[in-house]
C-alpha cells in the first residue's frame, strides 16, 4: 500500500522514476511446507468397500504419496535456487479386496491363561491354526480337523488335560481352552453350533457351560457360518490371554450377551440375551444349549458380554482390545 501510494503521488507530479526503498522491508522467503506439497501433489488411496445390497466388494484402489519427513529434510538441506525432485511412492489402501468383509467384530471372547510354558506353547500353536482362516456363508469349520492331529511333529508338547476325570499330562494339553474361546466367541456372533461337548467338570477359565471340549476324533466343535457374508478367525495368545475374534459384516441391531446358570445336579443351561444397541435394552432371552458334568460343587449364576472377562471366578470388565496387526 505505500507503495501503490508513491507511485500515485510521483505520477501526480510528473515523476516516472520513483525510489520505493523506503515502502519495502525486506523478508526471508517463506520455507516450503513439505505438509502442504504433499497434500497438493498426492493421490489418496481408497479402500475396498462391501456393498450390502449386492453383497459384493468394490476394489480399492492405490495412491501416490511421499514421506513427509524425508521431503522436510530435503527441503531443508536444499540450496537457495535448487530444485528438488522425488518420486512419489504407492501408497496401499488399509481395506483391500476380501478384507472389505471383515470390518466388524461379530463376536470377541478372551480367557486368562496360566504360566505353565509348555501348555502355552499349545496354546499358540492351536491359534496360529485358527488364525486367518475365512468361512463362506454356508461352511462348517471343524476343530479337529483345522487344527489336525495333536503330534510332537507339529510341535505340541505333554501338558495337563483332562482324561474322563483324571488330570494327565498329554499331547495338546490346554487346547480346550482354546476351543472353548472359540465357542463363547461364536455364540457372540450367533454362528451354528453344529457339534459341542461340555467338558467333565467346570473349566475354570470360563463360566459353566460355556466351555467346549475337544479330542482328536471326539468330541469335536464344529461352528458354521449360518450368515450371508464371509467371516473370518483372527486367534492369538498375548498379555496373559488367549483371544478369539470372528470378523465379518455386522447387521444386527442389537448386540448379544451371554447368560448362564447351574444346579447341583450337575446341569448347566446358557441364554442368547439380546440387547438394543441404542437403548440397552433386553429384547429376547433364548436358550443356547444344556450342557451337563459329572459335578457342580457350587451352582452359580450370571452373564457375560464380550467386553468383559471370566477371571478368578468373576466377570471383569477388560479394556478395548483390538486384533494385534
Amino acid at each position: 500500500n505505500a507503495a501503490v501510494e508513491l507511485i500515485f503521488a510521483g505520477l501526480s507530479n510528473g515523476k516516472f522514476e520513483i525510489d520505493l526503498s523506503d515502502a519495502v522491508t525486506a523478508q526471508e522467503p517463506p520455507a516450503p511446507d513439505a505438509q502442504e506439497i504433499l497434500q497438493e501433489v498426492s493421490i489418496l488411496p481408497v479402500n475396498a468397500q462391501m456393498d450390502p445390497a449386492t453383497k459384493t466388494v468394490t476394489p480399492g484402489s492405490y495412491g501416490l504419496g511421499y514421506d513427509e519427513k524425508k521431503l522436510a529434510a530435503l527441503l531443508e538441506d536444499a540450496a537457495d535456487g535448487q530444485t528438488v525432485r522425488v518420486t512419489l511412492e504407492p501408497a496401499a489402501p488399509e481395506v483391500m479386496g476380501q478384507e472389505a468383509y471383515f470390518q466388524d467384530v461379530l463376536g470377541f471372547c478372551q480367557t486368562p491363561h496360566g504360566s505353565n510354558e509348555k501348555r502355552n506353547a499349545n496354546l499358540t500353536l492351536a491359534c496360529q491354526a485358527l488364525n486367518g482362516v475365512v468361512l463362506q456363508p454356508g461352511q462348517t469349520l471343524s476343530y479337529n480337523e483345522t487344527l489336525g492331529q495333536r503330534t510332537k511333529e507339529a510341535g505340541y508338547q505333554e501338558a495337563p488335560a483332562y482324561s474322563g476325570t483324571t488330570l494327565v499330562d498329554s499331547l495338546g494339553g490346554g487346547i480346550c481352552q482354546v476351543s472353548s474361546t472359540l465357542y463363547l466367541s461364536a455364540l457372540y456372533a450367533e454362528l451354528e453350533i453344529v457339534d459341542r461337548v461340555s467338558h467333565g467338570y467346570p473349566a475354570t477359565y470360563m463360566p459353566v457351560g460355556l466351555d467346549a471340549t475337544v479330542s482328536w476324533g471326539a468330541p469335536d466343535l464344529k461352528i458354521r457360518n449360518n450368515g450371508d457374508f464371509p467371516i473370518k478367525l483372527v486367534a492369538e495368545v498375548r498379555d496373559d490371554f488367549v483371544r478369539v475374534w470372528i470378523m465379518g459384516t455386522e447387521t444386527r441391531s442389537y448386540y448379544v450377551r451371554m447368560a448362564y446358570g447351574s444346579s447341583t445336579d450337575g446341569y448347566a443351561r446358557s441364554y442368547y440375551c439380546r440387547y438394543d444397541r441404542q437403548t440397552h435394552e433386553l429384547l429376547s432371552k433364548t436358550e443356547a444349549a444344556l450342557s451337563g458334568y459329572l459335578s457342580i460343587s457350587t451352582p452359580v449364576a450370571g452373564e457375560i458380554g464380550s467386553e468383559e472377562a471370566y477371571v478368578n471366578g468373576n466377570v471383569r470388565e477388560q479394556p478395548p482390545c483390538s486384533p494385534s496387526e
